[in-house]
């Protein structure tokens, strides 16, 4: 789990077969989110920044913090991916 704010233009990508949890609230990445493997999961409003999410193959985004919770742009490739109802704190 990261609690902090993730802030800047570039982008984060995630690899690896585990869960990345994001429980910051209020980050401004601009660049976005890549899920190349396994799950991320927000928690909190902002937890992802202000760039757009994309899905590849088999990875699955969690989502919590809701209502308010948001995501700018949402990309999806290939097959087997999944948006979820995620927990919030």
């Amino acid at each position: 789990t990261f609690g902090g704010v993730i802030n800047g233009s570039g982008s984060l990508v995630k690899v690896g077969t585990g869960t990345q949890t994001f429980s910051g609230a209020g980050s401004s990445l601009a660049g976005g989110m890549t899920v190349s493997a396994g799950q991320v999961t927000a928690v909190r409003p902002g937890a992802l920044g202000t760039g757009p999410v994309n899905l590849t193959n088999g990875t699955t985004l969690a989502i919590g913090g809701l209502p308010g919770n948001t995501i700018n742009g949402f990309n999806v490739t290939g097959t087997g991916w999944t948006l979820n109802n995620g927990p919030s704190i």
